[in-house]
């Protein structure tokens, strides 16, 4: 486990999978990511890559061959090195035998912890190391987030406010765990804002397809802010369990986005995919803010 801090927030990140584990503000101690507990996620806050979502019954095909490839992927088993800087952690991965049985490519994968006063930058930088045609691939981030003075009989945890929009459009997720041309609508509040209730992920998750929405706040079940998470993704995801009435929200910024109904297996064909060339690299980034 590495721990940076810039005496106003504390991060601690695994070297498996990168993952940000803890995420607190110095003065008071209060803790902001999910603490995994099984009953509900056993997760804190997972990288994504090379794919998101279910790839389906057949895995993904790359290069005419067939692939079973696991849901969201595989960084959660990859082990990082570690390079710490001044209020930076920078984690390095590559591919290895395993990787390559169920993505049959080269890559590097570097994932970068930045603090700048109240908030977290998390880049991803993806270069395809093989020499021949292209790798395709999706990334994405996951962070869950605890729901303040979570009680289960509250009609109301919380509430999440966005940029950019006056309602939610939601792409239905089918029992496949693909999303449909179907658009589910969710209204805000008269605050413009979207409450969090027991039920509001029966739909399993709320999927903004739209790519418009790069602002997502989170606030208590007073409306007092928590945090902001900033990104440019092509898609937005917002999940909790089914059914649970969990104490936290994953609020998913998604470089890509899981497959589509009727899409084909080939990975490179997918509407959201990314593609690189040999020895080109992909960037993208991510922010929470504490408020």
């Amino acid at each position: 486990m590495r721990t940076l801090s810039n005496g106003i927030l504390e991060i601690e990140v695994s070297e498996l999978g990168a993952e940000i584990q803890s995420l607190r503000k110095v003065a008071g101690n209060r803790e902001y990511i999910w603490n995994a507990d099984p009953k509900y996620w056993g997760k804190h806050a997972p990288i994504l890559f090379p794919i998101i979502g279910n790839p389906g019954a057949e895995g993904i095909i790359c290069d005419g061959e067939a692939y079973p490839i696991a849901k969201h992927g595989f960084v959660p088993s990859l082990k990082f090195s570690c390079t710490e800087g001044d209020r930076i952690l920078e984690f390095v991965t590559t591919d290895n035998e395993d990787t390559r049985k169920v993505f049959p490519y080269s890559f590097r994968l570097e994932v970068i912890f930045q603090l700048s006063r109240n908030k977290v930058i998390q880049k991803f930088r993806v270069q395809y190391t093989g020499s021949e045609g292209v790798m395709p691939f999706q990334i994405g981030g996951h962070p869950a987030f605890f729901l303040p003075d979570f009680k289960e009989e509250d009609a109301v945890h919380g509430y999440l406010s966005f940029n950019n929009i006056d309602e939610v459009h939601s792409n239905e997720i089918n029992p496949n765990g693909h999303y449909t041309d179907k658009i589910l609508l969710f209204e805000l509040d008269e605050k413009g804002m979207l409450p969090l209730k027991k039920d509001t992920f029966d739909c399993d998750t709320i999927l903004e397809t739209r790519g418009i929405v790069n602002r997502t706040s989170l606030y208590d079940k007073n409306r007092k802010p928590i945090l902001t998470v900033k990104a440019n993704a092509k898609t937005t995801a917002y999940w909790s369990p089914t059914g649970q009435n969990a104490p936290f929200v994953c609020i998913e910024p998604w470089f890509g986005c899981c497959r589509k109904e009727n899409e084909t297996a080939v990975l490179a064909d997918r509407e959201m995919t990314s593609l690189l060339q040999p020895g080109e690299v992909y960037e993208a980034e991510m922010e929470i803010i504490i408020e």
